[in-house]
């Protein structure tokens, strides 16, 4: 389970900054300094991995 959310994060977490931003630039650290505000919306959104 935690290796699918992992992924799963990190799709979408570099969806989200490449829609607002694009992709060059995009760094592992942008990746990382989002996940833990994306996490808490995912969780929050009608309890989709709570």
């Amino acid at each position: 389970e935690a290796s699918r959310l992992g992924v799963f994060l990190h799709g979408y977490i570099a969806d989200e900054i490449t829609d607002q931003r694009g992709e060059v630039g995009l760094t592992a650290n942008d990746i990382i300094n989002r996940i833990p505000l994306t996490l808490k919306e995912v969780m929050s959104e009608d309890g989709a991995f709570g």
